[in-house]
């Protein structure tokens, strides 16, 4: 631009002031709305910084002005608030040096703007009338003398008059001696900055001989006004042909600015020719500055334009859509009935109506989905015709053009649902309910020309940090190699509502393909079942997209465990044995039973007719050994179910799960499920609430074949089987938890969904999960006793030493861990918790009783695998620990002398097998072999456990001790051993030293180092 005025260098100033309340659009105002008939005045003057609102957001409209706060709005009209704030001198009595608006009034007294009440004050508080405020903006415009000659009236008829016929008035009719409100006040600024400038070339002796020209651009003037001549805002007609998000390329610099491409079609206060080369050219590229110009692709605006010294070009400042030569139509119900006939779509607005309602549009319309216009190929490749987009994909359509012809825009809009499970405003990423996520960092997306945006239902702008668990996300997302490819596109639109719809489904009805909740009716993107009840989500547009609703078939799920019957009357009575998320149960079966087979279909048994016979008589047959694992695995399936009971506790149905495809209860075959933390998923599917059944399929039998030269002595020692078996181990059933899950493994599972849905409400794991358990550092039990959990229950409690810390564990009574059961003071063990911080699984390693390693062979060698166990009397400690171990002698099983021993497998025997090499036997000595030593380097880590067990003591203290210590700690008559467990490197990770009594042990040999040993605890 030529030069650039008072007035834009202090609105460019603020505009880059993020968070400034002087670039509030009027679309921003939560009291301003777009059909609101001073809109487009409280629009354009916040975007030039002319009017503000209020610390919350309001613009408060129907406000009275007072006269200090007009005399603020005339001066920023002028552009020169700088001048008013830096001085605030003035000779009102009733305006203080620092009150906020003393400058302005300042400036209005020596710009002739206004004068005080004539008794030496002001009144700054009193409202401004309409007339004045008039009076005010003309003499601002320099039509001051003017109004005063004799022919226009003076005051207030003359301004009043000429501000009638130069448009200030247009609009903002109003009782001249009433108070002006805000909204008045904003529409006859609004007016003022487009009307005529004055220039007084002389002044006479009296107004009725002054000089001056009004530009009003006849009589061979210029056209001059406040918004174009005085400050250089170009006004004019346009339309958005490209945005950041259409073309994110062009229209966002290197500093992450955005343009927008503007085509101008007409201008209000110069030609186009000199609009053009205002621009450099037309269509021109102009930054958005803190408009909403971004989102209008396609739309005709009214724009204001100013040069940006900051920004070193074009800037809009305000823009208005156009809505006195552009017509739209927008619809959004009955979509799937649109048909294209020719140059016609045709639609039922409602499903009653006996003809179609019809729009005409152009031959070939621009279309734009979801903020981006469709190229052609796009369209064939993706939506195969404009017809079918409109049919079936869009979820909105808005019809643009010029008044009085067929529309040649058409705007689709095609939202992705998405309901929200929790928001880490910190690294912008929001997780779904029930699966997936949506990163917003432009870093991580490895993206740098990502944006988007965040907005409510009214499309008021919002943060990330204002989503909540449960809002409704109602994504715009344009199209990207694909449809809905939220992970990969430039830009995202993001809408935000958070409506829910609690009740029953009463009704279904056909024509419509809605669902009735409580006499409403509901589109739905979910599968819903009469009956059904609870919380269903809406989203922008009044879909059904989410459903917390509670059926019969999704919250009992079993595992059949067998039955047994009470026969009456020649008429079984069945009772099963169920595991269930409760534990075992034993159910009886009623009279009359409804079974839906795997395909959905159902058929009634009846107790009487030996139907039910037949049926339990099936299920009995999958609980039989098989061959193979795969075919236990899909036994252990075929045999889970859902069921409801009757009134009387008694199971009337039962559900068997069909194919993925299945309306009711779907299986999904997982052999390499996996649970991901980070979207608490397993499988791919949302865990929600689904329970997680663990029922491990394992090899209960072993094919062997026993020696014939064993047969005449051995009979029963042989353990003849003919054929490997599998089934579920009943021992190890346990209702898991998914957060106990390692990520790192898979498990072979059934997943099970309700109508197809992507929630998981149950699973079967017929994989036994680790927990962790073989890495779990070592504990020492210090005692035992019972204790309450959180939900005041009574569980077991262990106070243990581990990791350096004495704590205490607990065991659930209901689902007792194996592992726990017969553990006693001294006694070492590893266990893993489950999610409740209760123990799920536990190994005993050392038996204080017995004196040795529980399970695991007593030599020293360490084995191949990444841990093992030690055991054996302190030889020695300084840089090393060095372990002694006996091997007691036994006598070998005498019966086993006679018989050749090297192919025959006799359990029967008191060693493992008749190999004599396995014989510690040294016949005649009576002495124990020597086991030999190792020599193990302790491995400080964090978290590892070093503890010291006193046998020696009445009380069988255990406490924690640190390796390294400065005290030496020898007890009289004590013998010390350790048990370590050790590491692939063989260090040792963890430590317990036990003093033990030795009027009640058989000492170990040469434990004549053992001085060195030192310790604090």
């Amino acid at each position: 631009m030529k030069n650039l005025k008072k007035l834009i260098s202090v609105i460019i100033a603020v505009i880059m002031l993020v968070g400034s309340f002087a670039t509030v659009s009027a679309a921003d105002y939560a009291d301003v709305e777009s059909t609101d008939s001073y809109y487009k005045a409280i629009k354009v003057l916040s975007g030039l910084g002319i009017a503000k609102g209020d610390d919350e957001g309001n613009f408060n409209p129907e406000n009275d002005v007072k006269r200090s706060e007009m005399v603020a709005f005339v001066c920023r009209m002028m552009g020169e608030e700088d001048i008013a704030t830096a001085s605030a001198s003035n000779a009102f009595t009733d305006v203080a040096a620092n009150h906020w608006a003393a400058g302005y009034i300042a400036w209005g007294v020596n710009r002739g703007v206004v004068n005080g009440m004539g008794d030496g004050t002001f009144a700054p508080d009193a409202s401004v009338t309409y007339q004045d405020a008039v009076v005010m903006i003309m003499r601002a415009l320099g039509y001051d003398r003017i109004a005063k000659r004799a022919e226009n009236g003076g005051y207030p008829t003359g301004y009043l008059k000429l501000a009638s016929q130069y448009g200030v008035l247009k609009d903002a009719g109003y009782d001249n001696a009433k108070a002006a409100t805000r909204e008045i006040i904003a529409q006859l600024i609004y007016n003022g900055l487009t009307a005529p400038l004055v220039d007084v070339s002389y002044y006479g002796v009296s107004v009725e001989d002054d000089r001056y020209v009004i530009y009003n651009g006849k009589n061979g003037t210029d056209l001059r006004t406040l918004l174009t001549y005085s400050n250089d805002v170009l006004k004019v007609k346009a339309t958005i042909d490209e945005t950041p998000k259409a073309n994110p390329a062009t229209c966002i610099d290197k500093e992450g600015n955005y343009l927008v491409k503007l085509t101008v079609t007409d201008a209000y206060d110069y030609s186009l020719a000199a609009v053009t080369t205002e621009l450099g050219s037309n269509p021109a590229y102009v930054y958005v500055g803190e408009t909403e110009a971004a989102d209008l692709l396609g739309s005709t605006v009214e724009a204001y334009i100013a040069e940006s010294e900051e920004l070193n070009d074009l800037v809009l400042l305000a823009v208005v859509a156009d809505s006195k030569s552009v017509v739209e139509e927008t619809i959004t119900e009955n979509l799937n009935t649109i048909v294209k006939a020719g140059n016609v779509i045709k639609y039922y607005a409602d499903m009653d109506d006996r003809k179609m309602t019809e729009i005409d549009i152009t031959a070939a319309p621009t279309v734009y989905y979801n903020g981006v216009v469709l190229s052609s190929s796009d369209l064939a490749t993706y939506f195969t015709d404009l017809e079918t987009l409109l049919n079936a994909n869009a979820d909105s359509i808005t019809f643009m053009g010029a008044k009085n012809e067929a529309y040649d825009k058409i705007f689709v809009t095609d939202y992705i649902y998405k309901v929200v499970k929790s928001v880490n405003e910190a690294e912008s990423l929001i997780k779904f309910d029930p699966a997936g996520a949506l990163d917003l960092d432009a870093e991580s997306r490895n993206d740098e020309d990502f944006i988007y945006g965040i907005y409510d239902a009214n499309g008021k702008a919002m943060d990330i940090a204002d989503i909540e668990e449960g809002d409704v996300l109602n994504i715009v997302c344009p199209v990207d190699g694909g449809i809905g490819n939220i992970d990969t596109v430039d830009y995202l639109d993001i809408f935000v509502t958070s409506e829910t719809v609690t009740g029953k489904v009463d009704e279904y009805r056909t024509t419509t393909s809605e669902y009735v909740i409580d006499g409403e009716a509901y589109t739905t993107t979910v599968g819903l079942t009469i009956g059904e009840e609870g919380v269903f989500y809406l989203s922008i547009d009044g879909k059904i997209i989410k459903k917390d609703a509670a059926t019969a078939i999704s919250k009992n799920f079993a595992l059949y465990l067998g039955s047994h019957n009470e026969p009456s009357f020649d008429v079984n009575a069945y009772t099963f044995k169920l595991f269930t998320a409760e534990g075992e149960v034993n159910l009886k079966v009623a009279d009359t039973l409804k079974v839906y087979a795997a395909d959905g279909t159902a058929s009634v048994k009846k107790a009487k007719d030996g139907a039910q016979d037949s049926f339990v008589a099936s299920l009995n047959a999958l609980i039989a050994n098989q061959a193979t694992e795969s075919a236990a695995e899909a036994n252990a399936k075929a045999r889970f179910f859902s069921y409801a009971t009757n009134a009387d506790g008694e199971i009337k149905e039962i559900r068997l799960a069909g194919s993925a495809s299945s309306e009711l209860i779907a299986a999904i075959d997982r052999p390499a499920a996996r649970y991901d933390a980070d979207f608490e998923e397993f499988g791919g599917y949302a865990i929600a609430d689904a329970n997680l059944f663990v029922a491990p399929v394992v090899k209960v039998a072993t094919a062997t074949a026993c020696d014939q030269a064993c047969v005449g002595d051995h009979v029963a020692g042989c353990a003849y089987v003919a054929a490997d078996a599998w089934n579920i181990d009943t021992d190890k059933l346990a209702l898991g938890n998914f957060a106990s899950l390692d990520e790192d493994d898979t498990f072979n599972s059934y997943l099970y969904t309700v109508n197809g849905e992507d929630d998981l409400v149950a699973v079967l794991m017929t994989d036994r999960p680790s927990y962790g358990l073989e890495t779990s550092p070592l504990a020492v039990v210090a005692s035992i006793g019972t204790s309450l959990d959180a939900d005041d229950n009574a569980v077991y409690s262990y106070t243990i030493v581990q990791s350096g810390e004495v704590k205490t564990v607990k065991a659930d009574y209901d689902e007792f861990p194996s592992g726990i059961s017969g553990l006693a003071v001294g006694d070492i063990f590893q266990y893993a918790v489950n999610a409740d911080d209760e123990i799920a699984e536990a190994k005993e390693i050392y038996n204080a009783a017995t004196r040795a390693l529980t399970g695991y062979a007593s030599g020293l060698t360490v084995n191949n695998d990444d841990h093992a166990f030690v055991f054996g009397a302190i030889a020695e400690y300084s840089d090393y620990i060095v372990l002694m171990n006996d091997t007691d002698y036994v006598a070998c099983d005498t019966a086993c002398d006679a018989v050749d021993p090297t192919t025959c497998d006799h359990s029967a025997c008191a060693i493992a097998t008749c190999d004599h090499s396995a014989c510690a036997y040294n016949a005649g000595t009576g002495v124990a072999a020597d086991g030999g030593s190792i020599k193990v380097r302790i491995n400080e880590v964090e978290g590892a456990t070093y503890a010291w067990y006193e046998e020696a003591l009445a009380n069988n203290k255990v406490k924690k001790i640190t390796i390294n210590g400065v005290r030496e700690t020898v007890r009289a008559n004590a013998v010390y051993a350790a048990v370590g467990f050790v590491n692939e490197n063989e260090k040792i990770e963890d430590i317990v030293v036990i003093a033990l009594n030795p009027s009640a042990f058989n000492s170990w040999d040469d434990i004549d180092n053992f001085g060195n040993w030192k310790l604090t605890y």
